[in-house]
C-alpha cells in the first residue's frame, strides 16, 4: 500500500487524515495504531477513528468506514486489500 498516495488523496478531499504509534499502548500490549480522517466532507459525514494492533489492519479499517461514508469514492477501493 502506498501511505502517501493514500493521505494525499484523502488530503485532496479537504480533509485531514492522521496516522499515529502511540508508545503508551505499546508497553501495555494495547492497540498502538490509530488511524483518523476528519474535517472537508467528514465534518457533515461525521469522522472516522479507527485503532489496532498492526498499522494495516487499522487503515483498512479506517477505508472500509470512509468507504461506507463515501460509496462514491471508488478510489479507495484501490488501496482495500481484498
Amino acid at each position: 500500500m502506498d501511505i502517501e498516495m493514500l493521505m494525499q488523496e484523502l488530503a485532496d478531499t479537504g480533509a485531514s487524515p492522521l496516522i499515529k504509534c502511540d508508545g503508551e499502548r505499546v508497553s501495555v500490549g494495547g492497540r498502538p495504531w490509530t488511524f483518523v480522517v476528519a474535517g472537508g466532507p467528514f465534518v457533515e459525514a461525521g469522522y472516522v477513528h479507527r485503532e489496532d494492533v498492526t498499522l494495516d489492519a487499522c487503515i483498512q479499517k479506517g477505508l472500509r468506514s470512509v468507504k461506507e461514508k463515501f460509496p462514491d469514492w471508488e478510489w479507495v477501493d484501490l488501496h482495500l486489500e481484498e
